[in-house]
């Protein structure tokens, strides 16, 4: 790294920091859209700042009047989510054997708020859905 008089400059900084910053920017910046879509937010993040992050773009969202999709394959995402809050949902999206694309949407049931999991933990037991059964 060299040394320069900048705190922060990209070639001292991580590909996931950068990713960080730039979910960040989206969600602040007037010249993003209102609505829209971040695929596998969690490229390059470490597990726990997935949570951490999903937190905060969550408050970015209602204070800057932003609505967004994200897709993810890493648990640790849903963490980050709060399915109490009517203004946060999740969705599992998935093929019928005919082809057609399936959307359902994720609502806790009761007898798994019993057993106080985190989402990620839900999910991976099966008792959210999302998880084929072929494998």
């Amino acid at each position: 790294m060299r040394k320069n008089n900048n705190v922060f400059s990209a070639e001292n900084a991580n590909e996931g920091i950068l990713h960080i910053l730039f979910y960040l920017a989206l969600f602040i910046s007037k010249r993003t859209p209102a609505f829209l879509g971040i695929d596998n937010i969690e490229t390059a993040l470490n597990p726990k700042l997935c949570r951490v992050l999903m937190k905060e773009i969550s408050q970015l969202a209602v204070k800057n009047n932003k609505q967004a999709l994200i897709t993810t394959h890493n648990p640790a995402v849903l963490d980050g989510m709060n399915l109490h809050d009517p203004n946060q949902r999740l969705f599992v999206v998935k093929r019928t054997d005919e082809g057609y694309t399936k959307v359902e949407q994720i609502k806790l049931k009761p007898e798994t708020q019993e057993k106080n999991l985190k989402l990620s933990e839900m999910w991976m037991r099966g008792y959210l859905g999302g998880i084929p059964n072929n494998f």
